[in-house]
């Protein structure tokens, strides 16, 4: 869901509806506030986290940049299994190339092409429980990806 919301975009201007809502809500007279919180909801986008530990039941993550200084629950993450660190150090490198620093950023939001982390979460998936979903796999590196049919795969 938050995908579709903050994430989804249309090419090339990569507007997302999160976009669009702020920009009509500030043209309707939606409260500033909650425009604010869009706002600061649309800026996020998907990244590599180490986890840190539990609070209660969910996980947690830090604060969102730009939100206030509380920190983030995440009740059901993707968990990568059986994937080295090194391999997606390798993988950033090479998505990134002779990109500018917020290259990485702008690739966890939006990727190569619109679709490419719904793709990916697809192909990666292994199993779920309540707690967490689970998954495997480089994305640039199809036969990494237990569900990937090579021949469809647009890395």
């Amino acid at each position: 869901m938050c995908w579709a919301l903050f994430d989804a975009n249309a090419r090339p201007a990569k507007e997302t509806p999160t976009m669009i809502v702020s920009d009509l809500g500030a043209r309707l007279g939606i409260d500033p506030d909650f425009l604010a919180g869009v706002n600061v909801l649309g800026d996020t986008r998907m990244g590599l986290y180490v986890h840190e530990g539990f609070d209660a039941d969910g996980r947690i993550l830090p604060p969102i940049p730009g939100g206030d200084a509380e920190w983030v629950s995440v009740t059901t993450p993707y968990v990568m299994a059986v994937t080295h660190a090194r391999e997606w150090i390798e993988y950033l490198g090479r998505a990134s190339a002779a990109s500018p620093p917020s290259a990485y950023e702008r690739h966890m939001k939006f990727g190569p092409h619109a679709r490419y982390w719904p793709e990916y979460l697809m192909q990666a998936y292994i199993d779920y429980r309540n707690e967490a979903i689970y998954i495997r796999g480089i994305p640039d590196r199809p036969e990494s990806l237990p569900a990937s049919d090579p021949k469809r795969f647009r890395p």
